[in-house]
């Protein structure tokens, strides 16, 4: 009897600790490919007043089109007026607004939009210029100071048109284990997107207004640099080719002696979906 349980002792060890390695390295994996994610806004639960970017499916190309108004042209000749409105901005003699930046005025001009139409029956619209310039080197600039900017400030639109202005669900990848889901209104475009609305590199180049130029990099045929939606951790832009690109967005840049990081502002093209109706 001793000499049985002699014999059955090792077999026992021997399948608990293969059980047990099992069951570890089982967790290992599983806690390898669990995404995390970071909400960041309301998300919407009504799936019909909501539409998910995954599910983008252009049809066709349409007419550009003029929606919304923002900051554009630089202004040398018009009198503004020193009181600020509502909307943040300053009335000209003209009647239109003005916007002041870094000691200048810029007019608050009718957006122009290509427009594709979507299978939905919705409509794509992405803005032809550059409007802005952006720091945007991980999901918190995007989230703390970007999203606010690109849903809230800046853009007037009518109430007709913040009717047709549809929520956006939009998921970027900002690590292998990190992905971000947000609702927006207005959103990064990714690289397939690009690809597919514009097959010609000549779209994809786009020139930044007076408003936008003043933190940006600029070609000596007028282009600039824009951000697209990042991709496995490495934030993507357009370059000044035309080609996407994610090389480093930071330099190291010294000042009386102490290097300090220096961040890179690239423009911004507003992206949004609105019905047709």
């Amino acid at each position: 009897m001793r000499k049985k349980l002699f014999l059955i002792f090792p077999i026992v060890l021997i399948l608990i600790l293969s059980i047990s390695m099992l069951f570890a390295c089982s967790t290992e994996n599983t806690e390898r490919t669990t995404t995390k994610t970071v909400m960041s806004g309301p998300i919407d639960s009504t799936e019909d007043s909501t539409f998910n970017i995954t599910s983008i499916s252009v049809l066709d190309s349409l007419d550009p089109i003029k929606f919304g108004k923002y900051p554009q042209t630089i202004n040398s000749s018009i009198a503004v007026s020193q009181d600020k409105k509502s909307n943040g901005y300053y009335l000209g003699v003209d009647k239109n607004y003005y916007a002041l930046k870094k000691g200048s005025y810029y007019k608050v001009e009718d957006i122009v939009w290509d427009a594709f139409r979507l299978e939905s029956g919705d409509i794509l619209l992405v803005s032809q210029k550059i409007l802005y310039s952006v720091r945007y080197d991980n999901f918190h600039d995007y989230f703390d100071d970007q999203m606010p900017i690109i849903d809230e400030k800046g853009f007037i639109f009518s109430e007709e048109e913040s009717a047709k202005i549809k929520d956006t669900k939009v998921s970027y990848e900002y690590s292998l284990a990190l992905r971000a889901n947000v609702t927006t209104k207005m959103f990064f475009l990714t690289m397939n997107e690009i690809q597919s609305i514009y097959p010609s590199a000549s779209k994809v180049l786009k020139a930044g207004t007076d408003y936008a130029k003043i933190n940006l990099e600029v070609s000596d045929y007028g282009y600039s640099t824009w951000w697209i939606a990042p991709s496995k951790g490495k934030n993507y832009y357009v370059s000044l080719t035309g080609t996407f690109s994610n090389k480093s967005n930071t330099t190291i840049q010294t000042i009386n002696g102490d290097s300090k990081i220096q961040y890179t502002y690239r423009g911004f093209v507003p992206a949004m979906i609105i019905s047709n109706n």
